[in-house]
């Protein structure tokens, strides 16, 4: 009988679009390890993609000293890792070579015919030497990249590694749609979720464990699964439906673990709690700014809000939904799987070291108020 696979990595793409934040700590330059003769760069960058809402995102990489080349994929597929000397880095004969997803592409500059300049680098070190002279603090970006995780005193923790750095997309009217989204592929025990309680609805919100696939490096050397909480928040005005489509996606059978691709957004910085619309009573200072055509009540209102406790959450929007066309017919497909994986194949990580993520294609453009995903779905 042949041996069975190990896990597989699934999608894990984040979107991000706001304001950059920069800081004197956002640009380490070039550091030697204390342990060996690594030489390495560590560049730590914030997107504020809304009032409150700042996404921290991180690249490192480097070389070592003793044995100065980069590793990159290899274009033709089957022709295994490209092993590149550190003064070559440069080489279009080379770099002809090189996968694209082995490149971090920076677009950040106009030519003088307002087109986006794109840069290719192999390695985080050339990066930031790039980014410390063009990119500026509030500089509006769009930033692809991938989660990465590690497990730290038994906890899992989450970082955002950067693929591509990019100037955003602007509609007809010069305005920028800022996100803080991603897609992300869950494996479900099935006993993460039960039902939706009454506590649940009251909170607004229910918390599912989940599981995650990440590449563990020296010395396991293979795919591992990490413990992760994905939140979905619940229809106040409606929690049947929310119930309904949470006892679709994540009830899985007993002994069966799901694996399921969601979309979400990131919530990083603090909750945010509105006051209602009864408990608003306008100063006559703001009333006669409203009345001057200077505010409208909405503006006014959504101000009104309370700072509430620190977050950091993975927030479940919909399901990843595939569109293929087959025969000319247009079919969307939910990505759920109840037989790839076991409950023996979720095992505990220890804290080590790991590799990065592939980077996919931008969905920023579908419309967040698009349900045709309820409809694969039969709800």
């Amino acid at each position: 009988m042949a041996e069975k696979e190990g896990l597989k990595q699934g999608r894990n793409i984040v979107f991000l679009t706001g304001k950059v934040k920069i800081n004197d700590r956002s640009f380490s330059g070039v550091q030697e390890s204390k342990k060996s003769d690594w030489q390495y760069t560590r560049i730590n960058l914030g997107v504020e993609t809304a009032e409150g809402n700042v996404v921290y995102t991180q690249l490192m990489g480097g070389y070592s000293a003793g044995n100065p080349v980069l590793f990159a994929f290899n274009k033709e597929q089957g022709q295994g890792m490209l092993e590149i000397n550190w003064e070559d880095r440069f080489n279009d004969a080379i770099l002809d070579q090189v996968a694209k997803n082995s490149f971090y592409t920076i677009e950040i500059e106009k030519d003088e015919k307002g087109n986006a300049i794109e840069k290719k680098f192999l390695s985080p070190i050339d990066v930031e030497e790039y980014l410390k002279e063009h990119l500026v603090d509030g500089m509006e970006v769009s930033i692809v990249a991938n989660f990465e995780y590690q497990e730290y005193q038994g906890d899992t923790q989450r970082n955002v590694s950067i693929r591509s750095i990019k100037l955003p997309y602007e509609n007809k009217d010069g305005e920028v749609r800022y996100q803080a989204r991603f897609t992300q592929t869950l494996l479900v025990e099935d006993n993460a979720y039960k039902k939706l309680t009454k506590k649940d609805i009251e909170e607004g919100e229910i918390t599912i464990p989940a599981n995650v696939v990440q590449y563990v490096g020296k010395p396991i050397r293979k795919n591992m699964p990490f413990n992760i909480g994905v939140t979905a928040k619940i229809d106040a005005e409606n929690p049947d439906k929310t119930k309904k489509v949470l006892d679709k996606l994540f009830k899985v059978p007993k002994g069966k673990v799901r694996e399921i691709a969601i979309e979400g957004d990131i919530i990083q910085g603090y909750d945010q709690e509105n006051i209602s619309a009864e408990d608003i009573e306008f100063s006559p200072e703001i009333q006669e700014l409203i009345d001057m055509g200077l505010y409208s009540e909405e503006e006014a209102e959504s101000k009104m809000s309370i700072r509430g406790n620190k977050v950091s959450k993975l927030v479940f929007t919909r399901p990843y939904i595939q569109r293929t066309d087959e025969d000319g017919e247009v079919k969307l497909l939910v990505e759920i799987d109840d037989e790839k994986y076991t409950p023996d194949d979720l095992i505990v990580v220890s804290d080590t070291e790991k590799d990065t993520g592939s980077e996919a294609q931008d969905s920023s453009d579908d419309e967040e108020t698009d349900e045709s995903w309820m409809t694969a779905l039969g709800l």
